[in-house]
């Protein structure tokens, strides 16, 4: 979520900042022709309130970000002091978009002070990751991307498929009475195998929901009501005041 600086700086709670730890980092002098983006980079699925929420990206009028220089070098992204909206304190550029375990080290945990566990903000953001991951386990045996892919459970017929193939069918020179007798129950035993040799990944401790919470809260244990029925009840998908605010419009 990106907020509208004009309408959400008054509103974002600073409360989940290390304020004193976010003073000791330097200040940058946005330059005249510069402007910042507003509130929110690399935050999707992190906890309430993480410092993420707060970036904003730094931009030359032409809306690129400042070139590189050795000497003294633009930020790419920054923080704004909540009492002083001129105030930019600058986050190091070398933290890493492509990677949230990268990304969890360092200052942004410096700078972060967690809300509880049972707060309501929290109990709203894990309701989203339960419905946002719905179905989806961490499959260590397909790689996507150079890290980890995702088992979707029940396996959908699409993967099923691309894995072992589409079910036979009568063509020229194959009877329908020969795909139903020989190779539609070689093609079944196919399938029932993949999906055992699957059935294994798909447990609560596994669930993409459980392990994103467990990265900030450790001691989350898997809802497993949340897993087996997804709560939609009273779920806002376009109402993610939780993400750095107090309270909702």
């Amino acid at each position: 979520m990106v907020f509208d600086i004009n309408r959400s700086f008054e509103r974002a709670d600073y409360s989940t900042i290390n304020l004193t730890a976010l003073r000791r980092l330097p200040v940058y002098n946005l330059p005249p022709t510069y402007h910042l983006s507003g509130f929110g980079a690399a935050c999707a699925g992190d906890a309430p309130g993480f410092p993420t929420y707060f970036l904003r990206g730094v931009y030359t009028q032409s809306g690129n970000n400042p070139p590189y220089r050795q000497k003294n070098p633009a930020p790419d992204h920054v923080i704004t002091d909540p009492e002083d909206a001129n105030k930019h304190y600058r986050i190091p550029n070398s933290w890493d978009f492509s990677s949230k375990e990268k990304m969890d080290s360092g200052v942004f945990h410096r700078l972060w002070v967690p809300l509880p566990i049972d707060h309501p903000r929290v109990w709203l953001w894990m309701q989203a990751t339960y419905v946002h991951m719905a179905h989806c386990y961490n499959d260590p045996t397909e790689r996507e991307y150079g890290r980890d892919g995702t088992l979707i459970w029940p396996i959908p017929d699409y993967e099923i498929i691309n894995h072992v193939g589409a079910p036979p069918r009568a063509y020229d020179g194959i009877t329908h009475e020969e795909v139903e007798s020989v190779f539609l129950p070689a093609w079944k035993y196919k399938e029932q195998e993949y999906v055992a040799s699957k059935r294994y990944l798909a447990t609560p401790e596994n669930h993409l929901a459980v392990r994103a919470i467990q990265r900030f809260y450790p001691d989350h244990e898997p809802i497993v009501e949340w897993i087996e029925n997804p709560p939609l009840d009273g779920y806002e998908p376009n109402n993610r005041f939780w993400e750095a605010c107090s309270s909702s419009l």
